[in-house]
């Protein structure tokens, strides 16, 4: 017998996400692409794998610009240029370098602390060699196992927040220009405040955190497999100021029958340009 009451709810419920997620799609056709110094040829679009939720993705959307250059149709992130796109001015952009500070808090102490990294790409959007060093004479190297999506980044790095300095000035080197980023302000820490779950059907999570929350990632292991992840179904997420509720649906987690493990991975985004600038966070949903 079916249950009505259950699958009402459950119509519901996906009529809504279907709802929320359509406000936010992107038509790449709508936007105009500025990138002078890429050969566009091979210019796609693509989602984001951690997704852009709440006001942040009411001003992006769910598409960024990338340079297709070994042309096989995906985004390699540690090869291929990407961008970024504002939904309001209709146009995305591509930089030819670009810097990343991600402030981390995770449950390992070698991969918590600010990450600085630096990239630049050559004009069909591939990654050159660079390196990145700050105005006290500390330079970038290779670190390993860091990232969930990467073996090995080029980085600086400052393990103790308590001694992580306000704001440096920043070089970027390649073969053949040197690029200066003045004054530039690290990301501050952000914090999870609380973490609420029921399971009726799936695994429902709410979790609310000290500023607001602009990008997130949900995703299941069992042991070293990864089950799920909400890349698959990004409807699923739902960012409203500094709260993020989610869903891990029914059909996993009795897939899982108790013995996966479940995290998130959320995002305040401080400053989204030539510098994107992160406060980051990654735990345990249980």
């Amino acid at each position: 017998m079916i249950d009505t009451t259950r699958l009402r709810t459950i119509l519901i419920y996906t009529l809504t996400l279907c709802i929320f997620t359509a406000c936010n799609k992107s038509n790449p056709d709508t936007f105009h692409v500025i990138a002078p110094t890429f050969d566009l040829s091979n210019l796609k679009f693509t989602r984001y794998t951690y997704s852009a939720v709440g006001a942040f993705a009411e001003r992006h959307g769910d598409l960024i610009p990338f340079i297709d250059a070994n042309a096989d149709g995906i985004l390699d992130p540690q090869t291929e240029v990407s961008g970024r796109c504002d939904r309001r001015t209709e146009q995305c952009r591509l930089d030819h370098a670009r810097v990343l500070l991600i402030q981390r808090q995770t449950e390992c102490n070698a991969s918590s602390g600010t990450w600085l990294l630096g990239n630049a790409y050559d004009r069909n959007g591939l990654r050159q060699k660079a390196t990145l060093c700050d105005d006290k004479g500390t330079c970038s190297r290779e670190y390993t196992g860091t990232f969930k999506d990467s073996a090995v980044v080029d980085a600086i790095w400052f393990p103790d927040q308590a001694t992580t300095p306000r704001a440096r000035t920043l070089t970027l080197t390649t073969a053949t220009e040197k690029i200066l980023y003045q004054d530039v302000v690290f990301p501050a820490q952000l914090e999870v405040t609380q973490i609420e779950t029921n399971q009726l059907g799936g695994l429902n999570i709410r979790i609310t955190a000290d500023q607001s929350i602009d990008m997130a990632a949900l995703w299941v292991m069992h042991g070293p497999e990864q089950r799920w992840s909400s890349a698959e179904q990004p409807e699923l997420l739902r960012g409203v100021g500094n709260v993020l509720e989610a869903q891990i649906p029914e059909i996993v987690m009795e897939a899982c029958d108790d013995t996966c493990d479940m995290f998130f991975q959320l995002a305040h985004v401080w400053q989204d340009d030539t510098v994107l600038s992160l406060g980051e966070v990654k735990q345990r949903v249980r």
